[in-house]
């Protein structure tokens, strides 16, 4: 592991896992007109392909942050601001 991602503890572990269950409930929730089934769709593919990209990009970071510090910090930064604004909008989705 790196800097950037210790490894979590059990009990963290258990917190993001419970977070996960709870953000994904909160895709359950079909905006007005939509079918259920393909909303839920659209949303759960949207977190799958930003999580994939994100664990990608950390990927390429932890194998060349040695190499360009400074800018793998700010790689990380922006990935970190990415997961924020992910999380806002899986939160809004409930609420529209």
């Amino acid at each position: 592991m790196t800097d950037f991602n210790p490894a979590p503890t059990p009990e963290e572990s258990d917190d993001l896992t419970q977070q996960a269950r709870e953000l994904a409930d909160l895709l359950k929730v079909t905006p007005p007109g939509d079918h259920p089934i393909v909303a839920e769709h659209l949303g759960n593919g949207v977190i799958i392909y930003m999580a994939g990209a994100m664990h990608d990009i950390k990927e390429m970071v932890d194998v060349h942050h040695d190499m360009a510090p400074v800018a793998a910090h700010r790689v990380m930064t922006f990935v970190q601001q990415v997961s924020r604004d992910t999380m806002e909008w899986i939160k809004q989705w409930a609420q529209e």
